[in-house]
């Protein structure tokens, strides 16, 4: 069985790139053997989207939305930082 994280539901994440835009990821329920995380993406035209699944499809997901053009420029990418 997986183990379960010690997060608080709620518990959230962000990530700004250097365009200014930012992905969110949060969890949003435990079960007794699954947690539901959520992500979003706010682009920097104020369009979005949300998902959700485990925290490894969350975060990758929501990576792999912040940081496509960034690599090919060069520029720093976005760190995950704890903000709730």
């Amino acid at each position: 069985m997986k183990k379960m994280s010690t997060y608080p539901i709620g518990a959230l994440w962000k990530a700004t790139n250097s365009e200014g835009s930012y992905c969110k990821i949060w969890l949003e329920s435990v079960e007794k053997t699954f947690e539901r995380w959520r992500w979003s993406f706010q682009y920097f035209d104020g369009s979005s989207g949300t998902s959700d699944g485990d925290w490894e499809k969350s975060y990758r997901m929501c990576y792999n939305e912040c940081i496509p053009n960034l690599i090919i420029s060069g520029k720093k990418l976005p760190r995950f930082k704890r903000i709730k």
